[in-house]
């Protein structure tokens, strides 16, 4: 029952985040591309498993949202009958800029449920080590260039051992296992999986494609993962 509850409890949430796209998306010309923007993230629950701590605190900022999209809708209305009021306008910019924040507010959170997810699905730890774009911390080795720990290494010219489009990058390691290596960068599949299949066939090294795993811009980005074989 527990589980069916906060099932119904996710879809309330999903439903009231699209009511607040679909705000955001009948202002375009106000918001941009805000309500595309929001809906990439929000697409990404129904697939999560969420917690009633996340659950209530995507309540809470959905409820922020709305508060903050109705508050705005009548300070629009109120400008629009009297265009030359500075203290309207300036109360309708506020009212945006609030809304906005709490949609930067919604995906961060919603970033951060697909990071956990991501970890749990596949026994993932976050790493401490420092310098981590690199074939040789891959395989547990020092770099030739490094001339102090806490240093970060030079690169080798011929031979770059930094994986190939680095961009919103993260370390972790499998429980007893190897170090695994994320980047999720803005690039298109095949491309990258031709520069992977190089440079990963170089250092020894394995990797796995996995677009719809992304949570940084999901279906803009790419998420692919770099380990030892």
């Amino acid at each position: 029952m527990k589980e069916e509850q906060l099932l119904n409890r996710k879809d309330e949430v999903i439903g009231g985040l699209n009511r607040l796209i679909a705000f955001l998306n009948a202002r375009e010309d106000v918001f941009r591309d805000t309500g595309e923007y929001l809906a990439s993230w929000v697409n990404q629950l129904p697939r999560l498993s969420i917690t009633h701590k996340e659950s209530d605190h995507l309540d809470s900022l959905r409820d922020r949202a709305n508060f903050a999209a109705d508050v705005y809708a009548n300070l629009s209305t109120a400008a629009s009958n009297n265009p030359t009021s500075e203290v309207r306008k300036e109360r309708l910019w506020h009212g945006k800029s609030h809304l906005d924040r709490v949609v930067g507010e919604i995906t961060l959170s919603i970033k951060g449920m697909l990071r956990r997810d991501y970890c749990r699905r596949h026994d993932l730890r976050p790493s401490n080590r420092r310098y981590f774009a690199c074939a040789h911390v891959l395989l547990d080795q020092r770099h030739p260039s490094l001339v102090s720990e806490r240093r970060t290494p030079f690169l080798d010219g011929s031979v770059s051992c930094r994986p190939p489009s680095v961009d919103h990058n993260s370390l972790f390691r499998r429980k007893d296992g190897p170090l695994v290596f994320v980047s999720q960068p803005y690039d298109r599949v095949e491309r990258l999986k031709h520069e992977l299949e190089a440079w990963t066939a170089r250092w020894g090294l394995t990797f796995r494609l996995a677009p719809e795993e992304s949570w940084h811009f999901p279906g803009h980005t790419i998420l692919y993962e770099v380990r030892k074989e």
